[in-house]
């Protein structure tokens, strides 16, 4: 929403809001549920797993996916997360835009 407010305004960005949320095509979640399983996650995927944690960032989007049964989408293969994995223990979804 920043970056249609910066571009345009304030109005503008709430009417947009507005629709997409009547439309279903997005939802708006508790930020206290997704905090919470994102870290849980983060919790979860210490780094023993590999030689980094999963980034904060990434266990978010992780968190998403799985409070809203989806796919988590990542631009790039994530070390962290791939070796989570290949490890099989990871139980959400995950797909790799650079490797479609």
């Amino acid at each position: 929403m920043y970056i249609l407010c910066r571009k345009l305004n304030f109005e503008f960005t709430e009417n947009k809001k507005d629709l997409l949320l009547r439309s279903g095509m997005i939802k708006i979640i508790d930020t206290k549920i997704l905090m919470e399983e994102a870290s849980k996650l983060k919790c979860k995927y210490p780094i023993a797993l590999g030689k980094y944690p999963i980034a904060l960032a990434d266990c978010y989007t992780l968190a998403l996916a799985k409070l809203f049964n989806c796919i988590a989408l990542f631009a790039k293969e994530e070390s962290e997360i791939k070796s989570i994995i290949e490890k099989k223990s990871l139980k959400i979804p995950v797909v790799f835009l650079e490797k479609l």
